[in-house]
């Protein structure tokens, strides 16, 4: 039976492997990783294999080998890439070109379906319409937990088409007047 590796074994691998391929490959791309599952990553790896290597890891582990690395080479352009190694990050060595290995990168992308918690990367709009709902059925609206999963449900019965989209703006505090959420009661 193989002798299972130390935390401490298991840094020294990744510290070694992190400065081989900060020499080796002269360009680092970043990328965020948030929301990507294994699958993903996988044929993100496939897609990149010949010319660029996938390297993820932890920020604390990350930001100390490149500081020992930039300390140990005198190199401290390496420096520069501490403050872009803030959340789900992943670095992508690479000799080819940038915008190239992006473009790769970016032919995985696939959309994923809106969780309790997760902020939506872009803005997303409700028409205007019937809910089916009788007004004492739509205190859910007030709870993000209980409002994903009344979203997650069928269509309302005649409609034709998906689920509306929900409304999410970042932050963003507005008064709303009875007429403006669809409940003008004297117009």
């Amino acid at each position: 039976m193989a002798v299972k590796a130390t935390k401490a074994e298991k840094k020294v691998v990744y510290d070694s492997k992190l400065c081989q391929l900060l020499n080796e490959y002269p360009q680092i791309l970043i990328v965020a990783a948030d929301n990507v599952g294994s699958t993903q990553l996988q044929n993100i790896r496939k897609g990149l294999r010949g010319d660029s290597v996938v390297l993820m890891g932890k920020n604390t582990m990350m930001k100390r080998s490149v500081r020992l690395h930039a300390d140990k080479t005198g190199n401290n352009a390496f420096l520069n890439l501490l403050p872009l190694l803030q959340g789900n990050v992943g670095l992508i060595f690479t000799k080819g070109d940038l915008k190239e290995v992006s473009e790769e990168v970016a032919k995985y992308k696939v959309g994923a379906p809106a969780r309790v918690g997760l902020v939506a990367p872009i803005d997303v709009v409700v028409q205007p319409g019937n809910t089916g709902l009788d007004p004492s059925q739509t205190s859910f609206f007030q709870d993000p937990s209980k409002f994903a999963a009344a979203v997650a449900t069928s269509p309302v019965a005649g409609e034709t088409g998906g689920a509306p989209a929900a409304v999410a703006v970042e932050e963003e505090a507005a008064e709303e007047s009875d007429g403006d959420m669809g409940f003008d009661l004297f117009g």
